[in-house]
């Protein structure tokens, strides 16, 4: 599925904001995330895109996804994580253990909010974005 247009607005913003020079996009569908940063990145800044899409996404990796991303993460460096669904977590299936996909949201909001190497927020923004920012002095 293509992201909503206010989460690439998003994305680009904070891109632009802390002047990053490299983006990895996990879970690239048609690349309108992968261009939408590119737009926004400097002349020598660098868009890696990975060669699938959402639906091949192994969901259940999500966590062992974070953390490769938390270690290659510069200090200040942000991971925002759109994969959530607002049917989900207005449903409550994120706390239904019987949904894989729920329980794999809710692993993560308590993995990332124990991780005291980073600050993060989820922001009813597009379908929910999950914003996640490594901390200066880790």
């Amino acid at each position: 599925m293509i992201g909503a247009p206010e989460a690439h607005e998003m994305d680009k913003a904070m891109i632009f904001a802390t002047n990053a020079k490299k983006v990895l996009d996990i879970g690239t569908f048609i690349g309108a995330s992968a261009l939408s940063w590119a737009l926004v990145l400097p002349e020598d800044g660098k868009v890696v895109s990975t060669d699938i899409n959402h639906e091949d996404l192994d969901v259940e990796s999500y966590p062992i996804y974070y953390e490769k991303c938390v270690q290659l993460l510069a200090p200040g460096g942000i991971i925002m994580v759109d994969y959530y669904n607002r049917k989900e977590l207005a449903g409550g299936t994120v706390l239904d253990a019987s949904n894989a996909r729920g329980a794999v949201i809710n692993e993560m909001n308590r993995l990332t909010a124990k991780d005291e190497r980073v600050l993060n927020i989820l922001l009813d923004t597009a379908d929910g974005i999950h914003f996640i920012v490594k901390k200066r002095n880790v």
